[in-house]
């Protein structure tokens, strides 16, 4: 019996590896046909979110595509915007968030000053600079508002790995568009 059920659990993390290269490349293929031009190019027909923008971090060489919302269903496969701050690449204040133990897990590893390239839908590229990094609860989240400049926050669940159920903290990184430094975050 016990090889049994170590046969079916390495079925379940062979499987699950599996959905996640699929997920991926059709989200990949997705953002692809955004910038040839097409526009709310779901990654799968039941999907209910499209990529609005991709992220790269050239240090830790890091790439995204940054999906619209913060669903479950968005964030199981891919950073997504929060739709309540600016859209990517706006002047303004945009949020995106990952899981800390999938797809932002490495954001502990960013320094200050470090770049963030942005890609927009239209091919345009935006390059932000690391200014600080902030731990908070999910209340004592306020952000400044600002018109005019752009301003990156990434945000994730803190500790990074197997935080308490419920646990509320989360860590952000602030960027902002050429990286001059000014608070953003109370």
């Amino acid at each position: 019996i016990g090889s049994f059920l170590l046969a079916v659990s390495l079925l379940c993390i062979r499987t699950d590896s599996i959905k996640d290269r699929t997920a991926a490349q059709l989200i990949d293929r997705a953002w692809t046909r955004t910038l040839d031009g097409k526009s709310d190019v779901r990654p799968w027909p039941w999907m209910d979110s499209v990529p609005v923008a991709s992220l790269f971090f050239p240090r830790l060489n890091r790439n995204f595509i940054v999906m619209k919302g913060t669903s479950g269903a968005v964030l199981a496969f891919a950073p997504g915007w929060h739709e309540g701050t600016d859209r990517p690449g706006a002047p303004g204040i945009s949020m995106i968030s990952a899981h800390g133990d999938t797809h932002f897990g490495f954001l502990r590893h960013l320094q200050k000053g470090d770049k963030i390239r942005m890609q927009l839908p239209d091919g345009g590229m935006l390059t932000y600079r690391i200014e600080t990094f902030k731990i908070v609860t999910g209340a004592e989240v306020q952000v400044k508002r600002t018109a005019q400049e752009r301003i990156l926050l990434l945000s994730t669940g803190f500790p990074f790995m197997n935080g308490p159920p419920g646990y509320e903290m989360r860590f952000i990184v602030v960027a902002r568009e050429g990286g001059e430094e000014k608070a953003v975050i109370s």
